[in-house]
This record gives C-alpha cells, structure tokens and sequence, in this order.
C-alpha cells in the first residue's frame, strides 16, 4: 500500500507525515510531496518507507503528477494557501483527474483558510 501525501512540509501535512510514520505496522509506503524535499528530510530524518519527492500543487504543477502517483492506493491533499479560488478548483480537479488516470481508489482533499 502506497499513500501519496501532498504538502508534506505544511502545517496539516506534516502531522499527516508524522501520523502515518508513527502508525505504521502493516508495511505501509509513504510518498511525501514537498517544494522542498531537504527541509522535510531535516524535520523527518531518514525514515525507511518514506520516500521524498520534490512536486507541488500548482497551475505548473498538475501537469507532473502522473510519476508521483504510480502505484498509489491512497492520496492525501491539502491545498496551498496561495492559490486563488479559481486556482483550487483547477488544480484540485486536475489532480482529482490524474488520480483516476492512475487508478487511484481513495483521495482525501482538505483546505484551510488557516491552521496554526
């Protein structure tokens, strides 16, 4: 079982990191998307089933996701604070798209006006 979690640096993302690493007993594989892969491997230190991957939901972003999401069975997103309303639906729609593309059973989309 492969989960894809999206903002892996964020304030809700990194809990979701953190939870998954803690829980994990059943062999679960973690792919953790960041903007910054090397501020989230600082925070997490070597961990064995969680790969780091550099990616971002963005306009640009959408377009690179198919790699990231091969083999998934599970996403988790969370999108970025930055985007206008317009934005969240295209990317949001866009990666919803590109998890069907990839057979993706389960995909959990949270946003937040703000979490501190």
């Amino acid at each position: 079982r492969l989960v894809v979690v999206f903002g892996a640096t964020g304030n809700v993302g990194a809990h979701v990191i953190s939870g998954l690493v803690k829980a994990n007993s059943a062999g679960l594989k973690i792919r953790a998307v960041t903007r910054d892969p090397d501020a989230l491997l600082k925070i997490l230190g070597p961990q064995e089933n969680v790969e780091v991957v550099k990616g971002e939901l963005s306009i640009t972003g959408i377009e690179h996701l198919q790699p990231v999401l091969e083999g998934a069975t599970r996403v988790f997103m969370c999108l970025p604070q930055s985007l206008s309303a317009v934005d969240m639906v295209t990317v949001s729609n866009g990666l919803v798209d590109a998890c069907k593309k990839a057979s993706v059973p389960h995909i959990v989309r949270i946003s937040s006006a703000r979490i501190d």
